[in-house]
């Protein structure tokens, strides 16, 4: 069963702990587990294994928990500490949680790291939010000392963040200074976690990692979806944003080789800071710009009137390519599985693909490499029903397709 139990400072010590061998996945949901000293506030010392969730079997799917290792290390012994542990391979998911190990060593050795999993093998892992002193993760033995590594070694945690964060104290979880309204925090809307540890409601655009939703902090979302589409020798830029607060403008860029970009147009803001707001950019007379080049690549920067910016994701439209990436989608309408046929020559490639409602807000995304021309994805029934895009992407090529799901 799920618990927490304190033992002694020379036995394993966890804040969440699952172990009952159930094949069916276990949710952990609106945790805080603050773990590494007594009551009194003094350090747990000792050959103490310390794990603030720890899972030893089964299959778990961790959503929007707040973990905090802090205190000082062992005195004579190298034990690590793990704000998230797996000791065991299973179908584990892992989306919207604060992993934060912030221990140190009083001396001797031992590690202390935000997450360290058996495998890397049957994870969704996304959208969490990691910090250690040193390593980030350690997998099958091998540390990676930034998110970065971790992400490419794993092949996930693509739009996790990493940095400090601000609690109210060691045992108050709940956001605190700079971490209020820091917009590394913010997540992926998951509509079964439609509210926090104190039952608050989430926010449906950007809801905050972790345990707490502040409702006094909104975070501020410039950007949601930014996509090029060719038009006969022109290009359609179109984005979508959220809740803007004090945007200056969008300035476009576009490059012929990804790396050094050109202004091409400015766009004032709304600041609608509790509207949907949608831009469309046209780039007139493509073929003309690229001077031989096939590929066209675009990034937008949002400036803000203190002069703060921020970039946008590299999109890019292929004039030579013709061929849509997918040629079917069925079922259609579809409930828990949905198959996606691509076209030959798009085996081998990288693919990113991602589901989006109306508002869009991503509710589903995959990535991998092309392997067949059938992509089957599934655990799609928590999706709410509804009209959907879905996007799929290949290098300098993109596609849409309009989809219906039903319970």
């Amino acid at each position: 069963a799920l618990g927490s139990h304190i033992q002694n400072s020379n036995a394993n010590i966890s804040g969440i702990a699952n172990g009952t061998g159930s094949s069916s996945p276990i949710r952990m949901m609106n945790n805080m587990v603050s773990i590494g000293t007594d009551t009194s506030g003094i350090s747990i010392t000792g050959t103490a294994l310390i794990t603030g969730i720890l899972k030893s079997a089964g299959s778990i799917s961790t959503f929007h928990n707040t973990v905090y290792v802090h205190g000082n290390g062992v005195l004579n012994s190298a034990v690590n500490t793990f704000a998230f542990r797996r000791t065991v391979n299973g179908n584990d998911s892992m989306v919207n949680n604060m992993f934060i190990n912030t221990r140190s060593n009083a001396s001797g050795g031992g590690k202390h790291y935000a997450i360290g999993i058996d495998t890397n093998l049957n994870i969704i892992s996304d959208y969490n939010a990691y910090h250690a002193l040193a390593d980030i993760g350690l997998v099958n033995n091998t540390a990676h000392t930034t998110l970065s590594n971790w992400s490419t070694a794993n092949t996930f945690d693509f739009n996790s963040t990493s940095g400090a964060v601000v609690f109210v104290s060691d045992s108050n979880l709940h956001l605190a200074g700079n971490s209020l309204g820091n917009q590394s925090l913010g997540g992926i809307y998951l509509p079964f976690v439609a509210t926090d540890i104190d039952g608050h409601l989430r926010n449906q655009v950007k809801p905050y990692k972790g345990a707490d939703e502040s409702i006094t902090s909104v975070l501020p979302v410039k950007l949601i979806a930014f996509h090029a589409a060719k038009e006969t020798q022109n290009v359609a830029l179109t984005w979508l944003t959220a809740h803007e607060k004090n945007v200056k403008h969008f300035e476009i860029t576009c490059s012929r080789d990804g790396e050094v970009f050109e202004h091409i147009g400015l766009i004032p803001a709304t600041n609608k800071t509790n509207h949907l707001s949608t831009y469309r950019f046209m780039h007139y007379d493509v073929s003309s710009y690229l001077q031989g080049a096939s590929v066209v690549y675009y990034r937008l920067r949002s400036v803000d009137l203190d002069g703060a910016e921020d970039y946008s994701e590299v999109v890019s439209v292929n004039f030579e390519l013709q061929n849509k990436i997918i040629s079917a989608a069925w079922p259609n309408p579809f409930n828990n599985l949905l198959s996606i046929q691509v076209n030959k020559d798009a085996i081998g490639q990288f693919y990113y693909l991602e589901l989006q409602d109306i508002t869009g807000r991503v509710v589903f995304q995959q990535s991998g490499t092309i392997l067949s021309t059938n992509i089957e994805l599934n655990r799609l029934s928590e999706i709410a029903e509804g009209v959907f895009l879905l996007k799929m992407q290949t290098v300098g090529r993109h596609d849409v397709m309009k989809l219906l799901k039903v319970r």
